[in-house]
């Protein structure tokens, strides 16, 4: 059964109920990979290149470092090393990061403009995306109640 969202003649709460899901959206994007996940992405990785599959020891610092990331990042940056890598080596953690750290941060900064943003509406204050001097997702110009043109 589907959920129904709550109807308000208030255009006020409208809004502020489309930028929550629009949150709970790119929240969505963040979540971290699991470490089974993690270790298919290395192993496949190490059996597409003839590599050996790092020790457990080298393999606790991998899933350290990439537990944070969301899994379709994990495995784009899988798909790019594939792509790139030329050493006899198992790559290291910078040849996968250098890969999704700009989405990753990106999205990071998506979360933190679309909370400001539903913080500043609830208060009641309207900021014209265009205005922000961070940067983020530009929908909110005519998404919520317009400001009027400057003359």
């Amino acid at each position: 059964m589907a959920k129904e969202t709550p109807q308000t003649d208030n255009p006020l709460q409208t809004s502020l109920t489309g930028l929550e899901q629009q949150l709970t959206e790119v929240e969505s994007r963040i979540k971290p990979a699991s470490r089974e996940m993690i270790q298919k992405m290395l192993t496949a990785v190490a059996v597409t290149l003839q590599l050996e599959v790092p020790t457990n020891e080298a393999l606790r610092v991998y899933l350290h470092l990439f537990e944070q990331y969301p899994e379709d990042l994990l495995r784009l940056a899988g798909e790019k090393v594939l792509r790139e890598h030329r050493y006899p080596r198992f790559p290291f953690p910078a040849d996968f990061c250098k890969h999704i750290d700009p989405i990753y941060e990106d999205r990071l900064n998506n979360i933190r403009w679309w909370k400001r943003t539903i913080n500043d509406h609830r208060r009641g204050v309207t900021v014209r995306s265009e205005e922000r001097a961070d940067s983020g997702p530009r929908l909110l110009a005519n998404f919520l109640n317009p400001l009027p043109e400057k003359k």
